[in-house]
This record gives C-alpha cells, structure tokens and sequence, in this order.
C-alpha cells in the first residue's frame, strides 16, 4: 500500500508518481501551492524546475512563465479570468461589463448593495438591508 499522496509506488514508503495536485520532489510528494503560489495542479519540469498546469480559483495561469496569477490584481474587483485582461465573475459589490470584461463597481447610489449585475440594479443586500 502505498503513501496518502503517491498515487504508485514500488513499496510503502517510496513513491513512484504522485496524486492529483501533488508534485515529486526530492523524491518526496509535495503539494503544487507549496512549489507555485496559487497552483492546483503542476508537473517537474526539470530537475530543480516545477511549471503549473492548472491554477487555483481566483488565479490565471500565464503561458509564458508557466505560473498562477490572481485575477484580482490584474484586473480590480476581478474574482475569476481567463488572463489578465479578461474576467469572467467579479468580487463583490462589481459586476462583469460583459463590453470590457473587466469588473465595474456597483453604484454609490445603491448604499447596502452586496450584488449586483449593473452599476444601477443590485440583485443581493447585505444583511440588515431589504432590495
């Protein structure tokens, strides 16, 4: 039987590949978020090298450096994207310009709005506030 995070081995102690979402590394199963920040998923490159291959909700994966961004700090009030220029759900209190796909506030004009799916309709209320 093998260890919780090898997925083979060729005996109880010594792993041959890892489990979903963990890496080999130095011949031990590591998580991929304790490698690359945000990373859900990733592979040993090389040697020393990890690339990610899937990222984290709330993070984008750059194709170029093989890394997990967060969405929020590439687009504001982004929650979830594709890349750093196109969102695809937003933080509270924004929605999704479906034009931009970037995430607009709610308005000011809608004091206690938790949700909402234009700068003028809020959908959701935070508590002690009725829609």
């Amino acid at each position: 039987m093998c260890l919780s995070k090898c997925m083979t081995c060729n005996n109880a102690l010594t792993c041959l590949t890892c489990s979903e979402g963990y890496v080999m590394d130095s011949a031990n199963c590591v998580l991929c978020e304790t490698k690359l920040d945000g990373c859900s998923k990733c592979i040993l490159n090389t040697v020393t090298t990890f690339n990610c291959t899937y990222c984290q909700v709330g993070n984008y994966l750059k194709t170029t450096d093989k890394k997990c961004y967060i969405c929020n700090d590439a687009i504001s009030g982004c929650y979830t994207c594709n890349d750093s220029s196109t969102c695809t759900s937003c933080l509270d209190k924004y929605f999704l310009n479906l034009l931009t796909y970037k995430c607009d506030k709610c308005s000011k004009q809608l004091p206690g709005c938790q949700l909402c799916n234009s700068s003028s309709i809020c959908i959701s209320c935070a508590d002690s506030y009725f829609l």
